[in-house]
């Protein structure tokens, strides 16, 4: 959400006046669809980030950054890759490993969207 990048610019110490340019630039946009020619009605979008935006690959490392200290390693980031590892003595210990650490990625997406 907005409200989570607002947050993580605060402790990344952007200051005041970059953070409400980026409130700014994400608020209180509007979209529509465009089907067989016909375009529906306005409605308002105050999630995501505008696809294609050149700031949208930003805006994704600026949220992403957070996984790995959650999860030290286990995570590895590299740009827009992120990979889980897990180290076990068996192919089944690794695969209920990697199940587990999966799931708990999950969980920390949903909580941070």
């Amino acid at each position: 959400s907005h409200d989570l990048l607002v947050n993580e610019l605060s402790n990344y110490e952007f200051c005041d006046g970059a953070i409400s340019l980026m409130k700014s630039y994400l608020g209180n946009r509007y979209q529509a669809v465009s089907h067989l020619g016909r375009l529906s009605d306005y409605k308002i979008n105050n999630i995501g980030i505008p696809q294609g935006s050149v700031l949208g690959p930003l805006i994704f490392l600026i949220f992403i950054n957070d996984l790995p200290s959650n999860f030290p390693d286990r995570v590895i980031l590299f740009a827009d890759d992120t990979s889980l590892i897990s180290k076990q003595s068996t192919l089944a210990e690794a695969q209920a490993s990697h199940h587990i650490l999966t799931n708990q990625v999950s969980e920390w997406f949903k909580a941070n969207k």
